[in-house]
């Protein structure tokens, strides 16, 4: 296990970056068949939603594929995903086996997560600075009471001193 782990550590970066590239660029395709035909002919009559949503996929498939504005171009899409699933598929069944909506379920969420990516969160310096207090909850109701008046105790339950 020691050497996954040493190989993910030391190339999680480029493997992101892989995820974003094919991710965007899979993306691009769904648009361009809803507003080009191509490769496949869409076979559902197009209406201003539609056109919307092939514009969404193409432009924002593009920028999170090339890297700009890769953060805003993916929650766009992470918003457009969620929608079309509920819309589209979701009311069909409860299961996205069963109701045809696993692609867009999983674009939902690949496009959220790429688009609240934070390259420090992976950091271990940053990591150490965001590690939660281990501290119990009578500790700290303890070490507030201790510094403040005896007569003020509705204070520090609410605010503190």
């Amino acid at each position: 296990m020691n050497f996954l782990d040493n190989l993910l550590e030391t190339h999680h970066e480029k493997i992101y970056a892989l995820m974003r590239i094919v991710t965007g660029f899979l993306f691009i395709w769904h648009g361009a068949q809803k507003l080009f035909n191509f490769p496949k002919e869409f076979p559902y009559p197009l209406n201003p939603l539609m056109y919307t949503a092939g514009t969404i996929e193409i432009v924002g498939g593009g920028l999170v594929m090339i890297g700009l504005l890769t953060r805003p171009a993916a929650f766009i899409c992470s918003g457009m995903m969620a929608v079309a699933y509920w819309m589209i598929h979701g009311m069909n069944d409860f299961f996205p086996m069963l109701n045809g909506g696993e692609l867009a379920a999983m674009y939902c969420f690949v496009f959220l997560f790429i688009a609240t990516w934070h390259e420090a969160a992976t950091q271990p310096r940053y990591l150490s600075l965001v590690q939660p207090l281990k501290i119990s909850h009578l500790a700290l109701i303890n070490a507030l009471v201790s510094h403040c008046p005896a007569d003020n105790l509705s204070a520090v339950l609410s605010v503190g001193c």
